[in-house]
């Protein structure tokens, strides 16, 4: 949960539609666009992209042909009318004669959400309970996972790089947000339509990270901050070191020869000794950075295999002997790639007397970023004789591909920018949106920042006041019958203030965490999530969707009769023992354990030091002891009469 986020710029994206023969391509298709997606039924679809302005791009999709014209800053979007859920459909674009046409194949159309929040939005299927036989069974054709990466930015951006559309199936859903894939299967169950889910969701993330620059800067509390940063941000920008393939294709640098035997004649190279980050040596930002070491061999290691220890690179690399690849860790294979010390097999026939170069290439889009050692681990040895390693630490050459711009701990709009500003380009039924975790320290504040947030997000994706489903935070920490001052429970009140914000929702967690605040029953928050959507928005009957809302408390004498909506049949205590959870204060404001009974709709509480109550609360706690819930299973919201 406290992971921190760090910020960048990215100078420069190119559309993954676009391969590497695509250099002289018309026109750009929008990165959330591609084969196996699905696109929103019952709404007008709307399909964009760049082109150069006035140039027209032709879209054909499920019998539909619409011509668009990019205008003065180089969009254009080709609008389809809306269409009931179906496919597979082939979506086509083409430019002019000079262009090759793309196609977007087995396109689905049916429900879209997105998902998003921090890390228990964040935490992904093969994480979740019964990790292994619900990774097994993931298997589900008409559901669509588009993985937004991780790509914060202090500048908003058009697109994504690498994000793809999978087919679910146990390879693509083991990764992806647990939430979402169970909220998403129970919506694909009820409902018989293909569903799409897009996550962009980061661990650590606070509310701030994911709003824009304008909704933060009405906010007196956030403008200041916002502000600085701004600042900072541009004042980094004005002395960047650009990189010099800023428009390529990603890995531009093989086609200049950078992996090369030969010494490349383009890049600005320079001298840097390693190991160490970038950042260690002056240059603040995140990117793709080139580094080429020539080492002497001697005759007797021609032609015979050697090992290659790099060290660890933060946090990617692609690393290449003598102009051939000969290893790379990614961090979607390894989440521990910024520390894993590599060791590559070079083979004999690579190997020649004299002169023989390393290249790698280094990605790294947050933090630090470089090649981190140790210097004794790095070195060149030969197996196969007795003799002495050579040593690799020392002075490198370096260029940079890919200057992202600057790099700083987690800031103001930077995941707005980022991961939401891509996603704008794409018709969505709904949000559902889990954080909150990394604001508790301030949980006044939480109460103008969800609502803003959910206004921004609306105001920005112009599709009207789409449902925005909000999960509660659980329980976690030590168990506590009553914390008087716990700023989880100032959270989970504040969430439950923003939805007097017109068509949202709130699913109660408050029964489903443990002391970790990254619990494993994820199944049970996508049932109810996808209960609340069901009834709510899709207007499924004989739902159940809620627990009991407090609605009202009247304090009779020494007696407080406590009312609920929802209460689905009735009120029950759950478990073997009192009904729990419950406090009372009188005038003094103290608060004492209070004995609860249930009448009907309703709960009847006394307690022997409060003679004359003014004021109740119910699961006030970081994680409290209580068990109010109604007949249809759902727990109850915390709630308190006192403000």
């Amino acid at each position: 949960m406290k992971e921190m986020i760090v910020s960048f710029t990215v100078m420069s994206l190119v559309a993954r539609s676009l391969c590497a023969e695509d250099l002289a391509q018309e026109f750009t298709v929008h990165s959330v666009f591609g084969s196996h997606m699905v696109l929103q039924r019952e709404r007008p679809i709307s399909i964009s992209g760049t082109a150069a302005s006035g140039k027209a791009v032709h879209v054909e999709f499920a019998g539909q042909k619409v011509a668009a014209v990019a205008d003065s800053s180089g969009k254009w979007a080709a609008v389809f009318t809306a269409m009931a859920a179906g496919g597979p459909y082939t979506l086509t674009v083409t430019g002019g004669k000079n262009s090759h046409p793309v196609k977007f194949e087995d396109v689905l159309v049916g429900e879209v959400w997105v998902c998003s929040g921090q890390s228990n939005m964040e935490l992904p299927l093969d994480k979740s309970l019964n990790a292994v036989q619900e990774v097994a069974a993931a298997a589900h054709p008409s559901i669509r996972l588009f993985q937004g990466p991780r790509t914060p930015s202090d500048l908003p951006m058009e697109n994504l790089r690498g994000a793809r559309w999978a087919v679910c199936s146990p390879e693509s859903a083991a990764k992806f947000s647990a939430v979402g894939y169970f909220f998403g299967r129970e919506l694909n169950n009820k409902l018989g339509v293909p569903v799409g889910l897009i996550n962009s969701s980061w661990g650590g993330s606070s509310a701030e990270y994911w709003m824009s620059a304008a909704a933060l800067a009405a906010i007196p509390e956030t403008a200041k901050p916002l502000k600085d940063f701004q600042t900072r941000a541009a004042a980094a920008r004005a002395t960047w070191r650009p990189g010099i393939n800023q428009d390529s294709v990603e890995n531009a640098g093989v086609q200049h020869g950078w992996a090369g035997f030969q010494t490349p004649a383009d890049g600005d190279w320079r001298d840097m000794e390693l190991p160490a980050t970038w950042q260690q040596r002056g240059l603040d930002v995140s990117g793709v950075f080139w580094f080429r070491k020539e080492i002497d061999v001697p005759a007797e290691w021609a032609n015979r295999p050697l090992k290659l220890a790099i060290g660890a690179t933060d946090k990617e690399d692609v690393t290449y002997f003598n102009g051939e690849k000969v290893g790379s860790v990614l961090e979607v294979d390894n989440p521990m790639s910024y520390s894993f010390k590599r060791v590559y097999d070079v083979p004999g026939k690579l190997v020649k007397a004299g002169r023989n170069v390393v290249a790698v290439r280094v990605r790294s889009d947050f933090f630090d970023g470089g090649m981190t050692g140790p210097a004794d681990f790095m070195q060149l040895s030969c197996p196969s004789l007795d003799v002495p390693a050579k040593p690799l630490a020392g002075i490198w050459r370096y260029t940079i591909e890919s200057n992202y711009g600057f790099c700083h701990p987690g800031m103001p709009t930077e995941l707005f920018n980022g991961m939401i500003c891509p996603l704008l380009h794409f018709a969505i039924r709904g949000v559902i949106w889990y954080q909150g975790e990394n604001n508790t320290p301030d949980p006044k504040l939480y109460q103008r920042l969800l609502p803003a947030l959910i206004a921004d997000w609306r105001s920005s994706w112009k599709q009207g006041d789409f449902p925005f489903h909000i999960v509660q935070l659980a329980n976690w920490e030590q168990p506590a019958s009553f914390q008087a001052g716990s700023k989880i429970a100032a959270l989970r009140e504040a969430q439950a203030l923003a939805l007097s914000v017109p068509n949202t929702a709130m699913t109660v967690t408050i029964d489903l965490g443990e002391v970790d605040c990254h619990f494993k029953n994820k199944q049970a928050v996508g049932h109810r999530l996808a209960a609340s959507a069901l009834t709510k928005d899709y207007g499924v009957k004989d739902v159940p969707c809620q627990g009991p809302v407090f609605k009202a408390a009247k304090f009779e004498g020494g007696r407080t009769v406590v009312s609920f909506d929802n209460p689905s049949g009735g009120l029950v205590a759950t478990g073997c023992g009192p009904l729990q959870g419950f406090v009372l204060a009188g005038a003094d404001g103290v608060f004492h354990p209070a004995k609860a009974s249930i009448d009907g709709e309703t709960v009847v509480l006394e307690a022997p030091g409060v003679p004359v109550p003014k004021s109740a609360r119910y699961a006030w706690a970081d994680n409290p002891i209580c068990n109010l819930y109604n007949q249809a299973g759902f727990p109850a919201a915390p709630f308190r009469t006192d403000n």
